[in-house]
Order: structure tokens, then sequence, then C-alpha cells
């Protein structure tokens, strides 16, 4: 269980809502929507992170690589456990799983 705090407990519709509420707000709505433009993969919801060419192809834009790290960085962003892939993690190691290389950096 990567990224899964087992003292979080599952994020409650109220936690769901704040995370979709970030992720709707300007400027962070604008890298994503743009994000998805540029590269096809849409950062929230949720879903598996990208591997391999399309990862590359998201971690290569500006773009995305600053949503990624708005979001995170977001004030308010729940600590809490989300289903991605039928497995428990939280939202900032779902964000650091999309393209872990610029979180060394």
């Amino acid at each position: 269980m990567v990224g899964c705090s087992a003292v979080l407990p599952t994020c409650t519709t109220a936690q769901l809502n704040a995370i979709k509420n970030i992720a709707k707000a300007t400027p962070l709505a604008n890298y994503l929507g743009i994000c998805k433009a540029l590269s096809s993969y849409e950062v929230y919801p949720f879903k598996t992170a990208p591997t391999g060419t399309e990862q590359d192809s998201v971690c290569g834009h500006l773009f995305c690589r600053t949503g990624l790290k708005v979001f995170y960085e977001s004030a308010g962003l729940p600590q809490c456990n989300v289903e991605v892939d039928g497995e428990p993690i939280t939202p900032n190691a779902q964000l650091q799983r999309i393209c872990p290389d610029i979180w060394t950096t």
C-alpha cells in the first residue's frame, strides 16, 4: 500500500468535495486544463498514473508539472485516503506518483 497511511481514514464526502473544489479553482484549474490539452492526461479526477511515453509526455510539460505542484501545495488539501485502482492512497501521494521525478529536484 504505497502512499497509504494506515492512520488516515478514507476521505469523507466533504473531503472529496474539498479536493474537487481545489481542482476546479483558478489558477489550478487552468494548469490542469492546459495539461490535459497538451498531454491528453487528466490529473483529476484521480486515476491510474501514467507510465512510459505517456508519463514522459505529461511530465515534459511545464503546465502539468506546475499544476501538480500547485495541487500538492494547496491549503486545505485533505489528508485522507482516496481509492485509485482499487487501492487507498493519499491525494498527495497520488500527485507524486504521476511525475515522481519532479519531487526530487
